[in-house]
Parts: structure tokens; sequence; C-alpha cells
């Protein structure tokens, strides 16, 4: 609605498909950088951060990198599956037929993998939203990280994302040795204030339009609120296009913005 009143191309707030486009924050090149470790030294990594930050955005690029001769990505998108159905996800993506009984099909996948990797094709086993696994799927995962008694490293490379949460649920005893098993960790912290105003103005642009179409001090009302995480950033960029727009406005100033914090406050 709004694309034609400010003279954009297309939304500039809305979700990028295309790694290319992307905003490459120091945190998004640092956890990138560090996954690519993990892919070269085929090692398990762990990602967190506060929701919203650019986890999976990071995680998208770094995955757009690997070549698919190379390495063969398994992508767990829903992790609240109970463990069977996590393995026969994990069976699927590895292009097998599951089979029935649970032993059976965690021998499966282990095979599947170790030989993948033999092949020449290593096996990445990708979790986000990896602070939703239950206790039962991460001490499986532990198990599935752990070399057989002839291999000398894991048949896979783990990839677990998630929010602060997850080193809270890996921090107990019993998991010490699969931490241990990470050899990649990276916190990921929110954008600092710099960045943030450099993102804001990087989607206003490659959306086709003018980043003066935020007043600065409309873009310093979102930053105090969206404290660098992106996709606060995102949302109240878009509602406040709207708002603006409703009103007739050709530039969003600060007022559009403080509406739609204190509504975001209220509702809370």
């Amino acid at each position: 609605m709004y694309l034609e009143h400010f003279g954009f191309k297309r939304r500039p707030f809305a979700t990028l498909p295309d790694s290319r486009e992307l905003f490459q924050a120091k945190t998004h090149k640092e956890a990138r950088a560090r996954l690519h470790i993990a892919f070269e030294e085929r090692v398990s990594a762990l990602v967190v951060g506060q929701a919203g930050v650019g986890k999976t955005t990071a995680l998208r690029a770094a995955l757009d990198d690997l070549s698919p001769k190379a390495y063969r990505v398994i992508e767990i998108t829903d992790p609240r599956h109970k463990l069977r159905s996590f393995y026969r996800t994990l069976a699927t993506g590895l292009g097998l037929q599951p089979r029935h009984f649970f032993g059976d099909l965690s021998d499966q996948v282990r095979h599947a993998c170790a030989e993948s990797a033999e092949q020449g094709r290593f096996p990445v086993l990708v979790v986000d939203e990896a602070h939703m696994l239950g206790t039962e799927t991460l001490d499986s995962l532990r198990l599935l990280t752990n070399p057989a008694l002839k291999q000398k490293a894991p048949p896979l490379c783990l990839l677990l994302v998630g929010d602060t949460t997850l080193r809270r649920s890996l921090g107990r005893p019993y998991f010490e040795s699969f931490v241990q098993r990470l050899r990649v960790t990276y916190t990921m912290p929110p954008l600092d204030d710099d960045e943030a105003r450099r993102y804001v103005a990087h989607r206003l642009r490659i959306a086709g339009g003018n980043p003066d179409v935020f007043d600065p001090t409309a873009v310093d009302a979102v930053l105090v609120e969206a404290a660098g995480r992106l996709r606060v950033i995102d949302d109240l960029g878009n509602q406040a296009l709207y708002a603006a727009f409703i009103k007739k406005a050709r530039v969003v100033g600060k007022e559009h913005v403080d509406e739609l914090v204190e509504e975001r406050r209220a509702s809370r």
C-alpha cells in the first residue's frame, strides 16, 4: 500500500531470501566465519543469542556458501518432534527409507552419515530453534556425535542454533562431554546503534527508496525500542511506514514510532 507513496519498488523490511542483499554486520560476519571453521574442520558448532538478533540470517548465509557436492545439509525445521520423528526426518534427509524400530532407525542414520562422509559428501545436521529440543533428543544427539570405535571423527557436523536458554540446558554436568564436542561456539550480541542505523539505511536503499524517508529522530526511537534486535527493527520500520502513509505524511516521524511503541508496551 505504501510503496508508491514513498517511492519504493518493494517493501523494505520484508524477509530477504537473497543472501547477496543481506546486511553484513560485524556480528553476522563473525558468526558466518565461525560456522565456516566448523564446516572446514568437520566439527560441531553452537550459536546462541537473544531472539531477533539475526542468528538464522547468519546461518542461512553460511549454508549458502556450501558446495552441495561436498556437503549434504539436513535441516530440522521443527525441533519439538519426538525422538522417533526427529530421526525419521534425519533419515529422509539422508535419502533413506526410515526403518520402523528405533534401534534399527538410529543405526541406519549413523551408518548412512558415516558412509556419506566416506564418499566425500559430509553430512551437516542443522537444528535452528534448538532451545526447543527435548532432553531425550539432546541426549541422542550427544550419542550421534560420538565417534564409533573405528572412527577418528564424528560422522556428521551438528549445528545447534538457538536462544540463550540453550546454553543453560547444556550446562548440566550430564552434557559436559557433549558440549566439549561443540568445538565452535559463538554468543551473538545485538547490533550496536551505529550498525543498526546503517542496517535501516541499507534496507531502505535496496528497496529502491530514499533513506531520508525516515527522520533521524524516528530511527533513534526505533533503535531504543529494538535494542539491537533486527526482528524488532523490521517490525517497527514496516509498521511506521504504514502509520505515516495512513496519515499522508511524506516522512516517518518520531511521533509515528512513539505511537507504535506505546501500543507494543501496552499489549505485553
